[in-house]
């Protein structure tokens, strides 16, 4: 204990007595920590919250392993009408289901309009789509297919709601796991396609959902915070500063000293290895809270003994370092 109050004692005298040595070492420290920056990495994928070996984690990836991935993007259709079973909504499914194929990393598309129906005839049994050239079914074929739909089990509750009023399209996706911005630009891709469908389509609704833009949503919830809150954190701050402290000059310092902080941190964060994720996007401003709080705890008393008349190695910042 005593070893280590002499060491705070050193350093508070080396701080107070050098100031330019302090600055120039902390430019030098946050330059060389700082360099990290340019390694940054984003990870949006809901495996960040699980270490490797978590036992739920292992035992889903090995039902996947074994049966299929469940990375996949849901297309929900919701005509205005109420009605998937007309000839117009069951052709928009029909075209959704062929586009879901041009998907990046698509692999398995699933809709009521290709699932594979058994039918037997005789001594033949045949298998075929559900749903062909929706356009010239005729009023029996129509509520055929609707009865077939609404109760199969596979389908029902799944790829069709009871009533027949929305439907969907599961594109399943086979990501190699190589690009942590995956998701992001899957989502892109599929926002695109929804975009250009309903200026097609403008009496359906769209609705996104599946694991790859629920990935997606963390992302870009971190990104939109960071854009928008983030700055607006820093205007209030930098509001609250200047009133509190009524001095630019220590304002300006406690900025820089955010600023100085926040870049050394995820810099040396780089270089242990961790990368950006939705959790820790939220460091930056954790380091924010802490920095505003210890230095305007130390400036106003420093302030308030120099307008005291106190000099500044004399003042209870003087005693801090101490």
């Amino acid at each position: 204990m005593m070893k280590k109050n002499a060491l705070s004692k050193w350093l508070g005298l080396f701080a107070v007595n050098h100031p330019w040595w302090v600055l120039l070492l902390s430019l030098i420290f946050v330059g060389l920590s700082g360099s990290g920056l340019k390694g940054l990495e984003f990870v949006n994928n809901y495996r960040v919250f699980f270490s490797e070996d978590n036992p739920q984690l292992l035992a889903f990836d090995a039902l996947q392993n074994t049966y299929s991935k469940s990375d996949n993007v849901m297309i929900l259709v919701e005509p205005a009408n109420g009605d998937i079973f007309t000839r117009e909504n069951l052709q928009a499914i029909v075209e959704l289901t062929k586009e879901g194929w041009q998907l990046p990393y698509s692999s398995r598309v699933d809709s009521i309009s290709n699932f594979q129906h058994t039918i037997a005839e005789e001594d033949d049994l045949i298998v075929a789509d559900l749903i062909i050239q929706p356009l010239q079914m005729t009023d029996e074929q129509l509520l055929y297919v609707k009865q077939i739909a609404l109760n199969e089990p596979l389908l029902k509750n799944r790829l069709i709601s009871k009533t027949g009023h929305v439907s969907g399209v599961n594109v399943t996706m086979q990501l190699p796991g190589t690009n942590p911005m995956e998701a992001m630009e899957i989502a892109e891709v599929v926002r695109e396609l929804v975009t250009d469908f309903k200026l097609k389509q403008p009496d359906l609704t769209l609705h996104l959902s599946g694991m790859v833009m629920m990935n997606n949503a963390f992302g870009e919830a971190s990104i939109k915070d960071n854009s928008s809150l983030i700055p607006l954190m820093y205007g209030i701050v930098l509001l609250v500063l200047i009133v509190c402290l009524r001095s630019f000059t220590a304002t300006f310092s406690v900025i820089l000293l955010i600023v100085f902080s926040i870049i050394s941190a995820l810099g040396l964060a780089i270089y242990g290895g961790i990368k950006l994720t939705p959790t820790s996007a939220m460091a930056p401003t954790i380091i924010l809270t802490m920095a505003v709080a210890d230095c305007v705890h130390l400036l106003v008393t420093f302030l308030h003994n120099m307008r005291l008349g106190q000099e500044k190695k004399t003042s209870d910042a003087g005693k801090f370092a101490y």
